[in-house]
């Protein structure tokens, strides 16, 4: 049985073939933005990401580096399996709605991921508090004017560069958050889940666009007999570019200052796919399918007429292995005959995906397994279906404010 030193010896040689380069710290190449408490994203099981930007080049955009300590991704096969899939993923499919890796790194404790950065540019304060008055205050915008030079006033008397400097540094823009009813503003930058949160109910037209868009991207990867199997609120950013400004109406009177009357906003919303761990790479007939991803081969046209060993990742896993158990155990399993349903169909037996936003054919798998939560069977034709129903969930979500079913207590 492998320990955790062949593991790692199997995780640096899975890096080496996607292009890793060995750094002594991921600062060598970018730094956080703007500092390390606020840069940082988020975390999940496996790491940390952080918005960076890059030290030698001032022009390049901001990027998502994801931290991930070795230690978290070496204990066993499969996890290194789920990470070359989201290396694969990120490199080889270049879609507008798919998230996509410009920079691999590692040293001898972590793996950097460097990925795209989903958002618009920061939106000024004029333009924060347009939205937010237009949004949830809208009787303000009349002498709105007044009320930011107020605040230009106050900015200055306090030593403040900016109004945005001000706003956040001095509290006053969670003053008139509570002012306004609300706790938070609306990110420019964010997971759709994030979004969520923000608006308790995404609008009919931006709901419409972002899951549009995460479509497009899914129907790309299912184009390419690849399917996400953890579409969910979590794993689709949003970037929203935001521009407001006052309308104003005739005056009154010759001479007189035209009214304010509203505001007008214009939003450029792009939103991807992000976390491809989970994906499975599968014939398009449906017939077979396989978590690994060759880093220097991939063909999608090999997947209907050819077998998933050419284009299976080498890393020393049995291609058609779901549970990914080292080349030697594979080679044995390899001699007993595929494990099928009914209607001779390959099963899976590896759970995986949200609870929440599971299909009801996934749930149906789980009940008749009789093996509870560990092992599920499913009919591989289901496997496109699946991610499809998790966008529907999404819209659910976007138009309630949460899911549409809960959790057994």
């Amino acid at each position: 049985m492998a320990d955790h030193t062949d593991y790692l010896a199997q995780l640096n040689q899975a890096l080496g073939k996607f292009g890793a380069e060995t750094v002594n710290d991921i600062t060598d190449k970018y730094a956080y933005h703007p500092d390390y408490v606020t840069a940082r994203l988020g975390a999940g099981s496996y790491g940390e990401a952080f918005r960076m930007r890059s030290v030698s080049n001032d022009k390049e955009p901001l990027r998502v580096v994801k931290v991930i300590p070795k230690a978290r991704v070496s204990k066993n096969a499969l996890q290194i399996q789920h990470l070359a899939a989201e290396l694969a993923v990120t490199k080889f499919f270049t879609h507008n709605n798919l998230n996509k890796r410009v920079g691999l790194y590692m040293n001898t404790a972590n793996v950097y991921i460097v990925l795209e950065y989903v958002g618009g540019a920061t939106p000024d304060a004029k333009t924060r508090l347009l939205h937010l008055f237009a949004s949830v205050h809208p009787r303000r915008i009349a002498d709105f004017e007044a009320f930011y030079a107020g605040l230009e006033r106050d900015a200055a008397a306090g030593g403040f560069a900016t109004v945005d400097e001000y706003l956040d540094r001095s509290g006053r823009m969670r003053t008139i958050l509570a002012e306004c009813g609300v706790k938070r503003e609306v990110p420019t930058s964010t997971d759709l889940f994030g979004l969520i949160v923000a608006m308790k109910r995404v609008p009919d037209g931006l709901a419409r666009i972002i899951n549009k868009q995460a479509l497009l991207g899914l129907q790309h990867l299912h184009e390419n007999a690849v399917v996400h199997r953890d579409i969910k609120t979590e794993n689709v950013v949003v970037g929203i570019e935001r521009h407001c400004e006052l309308v104003y109406g005739e005056p009154a009177a010759e001479g007189q200052p035209k009214p304010v009357t509203g505001v007008r906003v214009t939003e450029k919303v792009q939103a991807k796919l992000i976390d491809f761990g989970l994906v499975k790479y599968m014939r398009q007939d449906g017939a077979k399918f396989s978590n690994a991803l060759s880093p220097g081969a991939y063909d999608p046209t090999r997947a209907s007429s050819q077998s998933l060993a050419a284009n299976a990742t080498n890393l020393g896993f049995d291609s058609d292995d779901d549970d990914a158990k080292p080349a030697a155990a594979a080679a044995q399993q390899q001699q007993q005959p595929a494990t099928t349903n009914a209607a001779g169909f390959p099963v899976m037996v590896t759970p995986c995906g949200t609870e929440l936003y599971c299909s009801l054919e996934v749930i149906d798998g789980i009940i008749k397994s009789g093996v509870g939560r560990t092992k599920w069977i499913s009919d591989s034709r289901h496997l496109p279906k699946m991610d499809v129903y998790g966008v529907g969930t999404m819209l659910f979500c976007c138009a309630n404010g949460r899911p549409p079913f809960r959790p057994p207590r």
